[in-house]
């Protein structure tokens, strides 16, 4: 058997684990420098609040041009959560309220405050979702006004405004 069809025979069956990995590091790649892109336009502070994924949470939310809110095409330009991160978030977390705020605290004590538009008491942040036919996208909304923690996700029109948290993994 000659070097080339020494080659061939070792190729046989390893070409989707080749093709895997190579899809996998380009997209992690890519993830990393939209990441840096995003850290160095704006300076975002992440806490770590010892969730089991690794996901850090910025600790304000986004602002485009002194704007608190963001219609979603705007709000892609940053690393949303997803519903899943929100789900590890709320069962991973000890949440409290206080005029307003609510405080998510995880169990190596750090904590983040994600403060309520006044006067509706109502914070809300996008999710990273796909929109769907009628360019609707997902979002959570907290009504604070009560003292409970109620969280609904919801669709919007992306045109509408909402709050932007970032996310990224250690």
């Amino acid at each position: 058997m000659d070097i080339k069809e020494k080659a061939i025979e070792y190729a046989k069956g390893r070409e989707l684990t080749v093709l895997e990995q190579a899809l996998a590091d380009a997209y992690l790649e890519g993830y990393n420098a939209a990441l840096a892109d995003i850290e160095k336009n704006e300076k975002i502070e992440y806490v770590d609040l010892g969730l089991p994924s690794g996901t850090l949470w910025s600790n304000h939310y986004m602002s485009d041009e002194n704007k608190k809110w963001i219609v979603y095409s705007e709000a892609r330009n940053y690393i949303l959560p997803s519903k899943s991160q929100w789900d590890e978030l709320i069962s991973e977390t000890q949440q409290t309220m206080n005029k307003g705020i609510i405080y998510f605290q995880g169990a190596n004590g750090n904590k983040f405050a994600l403060p309520a538009n006044l006067p509706n008491n109502i914070a809300s942040f996008w999710l990273n979702s796909e929109t769907d036919d009628k360019k609707q996208a997902k979002y959570i909304r907290l009504d604070l006004s009560r003292y409970t923690i109620d969280p609904k996700v919801l669709s919007q029109f992306v045109g509408a405004c909402c709050g932007v948290l970032a996310v990224k993994y250690k």
